[in-house]
């Protein structure tokens, strides 16, 4: 362990070197495995069905070489799930696809790359956005071998790749469950995918984080929804703006309640984060790599730029939102933005 001690009188610092040899304390070792996780493995996999189910209108990674091609395998096999759903032409093939995909996409990666970029912290910022790419398209690349095994293995060709608003499958003359939803499912949704998303990352039921989670999330999507409106296709805008609102209203949280900004504005970040899919974004990979267009990959790098993009407005919205609240230097802002 590298510790630095720094003298703010004299400007210098001074580094110690700890270093601790290994040893085996079954005391210790009793204490840490009492801090289990919150929520089993069971648990986990359900929340993570209500968050696809919510977002619509996971399963842990257990083997470390299975890892390697998670997002593959898992991409593939719903791919395929959801090109045979759409064959009926009942069920919309970007909406069930889009949103089994929702909770791994490297939204979170690349945003923490944008804020160590914006830190100076080039080397590791740069590497978590060179990730971010390749992992986009290994997702891309899984969603469309998923699509071309159906056709292969079926005959049949995919029906709905690039039916962003899903006229195929829906009826405005049937019934309610074949009509288009309208927006005021948002408000059951917004709240319900909020609610869902801070349980999967380990909110305590009963907390009052857990309230403002849900709170602040809502606050977010709307300022992002009616901003996306205002700036269709600007999806940097939308989520800047986006992000400062939910940054403005968790650092105000806490500075004046004492209470853990990140903690509380996290789920309302991470929702503006699949903007990805949007218009198009991964189903355009996946379409022209099914047709065989030579400008496959192209899409996919279009998509995780969009990714990008995305965190770049994030970044500068929860950076102003900072500057706002704590216009002093302070020790709380110079920590950071998402600092614990």
């Amino acid at each position: 362990m590298w510790i630095s001690f720094e003298d703010n009188a004299t400007g210098t610092s001074h580094v110690k070197f700890i270093r601790q040899a290994s040893a085996l304390d079954l005391g210790k070792l009793g204490d840490a495995h009492g801090f289990p996780s919150t929520y089993s493995f069971p648990q986990l996999i359900f929340l993570g069905g209500m968050c696809s189910s919510s977002i619509c209108s996971l399963l842990s990674v257990r083997n470390e070489l299975y890892g390697n091609v998670f997002e593959i395998t898992v991409a593939t096999l719903l791919s395929f799930v959801s090109a045979a759903l759409a064959s009926t032409q009942r069920i919309c093939y970007e909406a069930v696809a889009s949103s089994s995909v929702v909770l791994i996409l490297p939204g979170f990666i690349v945003l923490n790359g944008s804020l160590e970029i914006s830190s100076r912290s080039l080397i590791a910022g740069s590497v978590r956005l060179c990730y971010a790419l390749m992992y986009s398209l290994f997702l891309g690349f899984g969603l469309a071998i998923g699509a071309e095994l159906y056709q292969a293995m079926l005959g049949k060709p995919l029906v709905g790749g690039m039916d962003s608003m899903c006229a195929l499958s829906h009826d405005s003359t049937g019934g309610w469950w074949q009509r288009t939803p309208s927006m005021w499912w948002a408000f059951l949704s917004v709240p319900c995918y909020s609610l869902f998303l801070s349980l999967r990352f380990g909110a305590v039921i009963g907390r009052r984080e857990l309230f403002l989670l849900v709170a602040i999330s809502c606050i977010g999507w709307v300022t992002n929804h009616f901003v996306g409106i205002k700036f269709p296709n600007q999806s940097d805008i939308s989520a800047a703006v986006g992000a400062f609102a939910v940054g403005l209203v968790s650092n105000l949280y806490g500075r004046f309640f004492e209470g853990n900004a990140f903690v509380v504005m996290i789920t309302g970040i991470l929702f503006q984060l699949p903007s990805g899919l949007g218009n198009g974004g991964l189903f355009n990979f996946v379409v022209d790599q099914t047709s065989g267009s030579s400008s496959s990959y192209s899409s996919g790098f279009n998509t995780a730029l969009q990714l990008i993009s995305t965190s770049v407005g994030l970044t500068v919205g929860l950076g102003i939102s900072l500057v706002l609240v704590h216009p002093v230097q302070s020790r709380r802002r110079a920590a950071g933005v998402f600092s614990l």
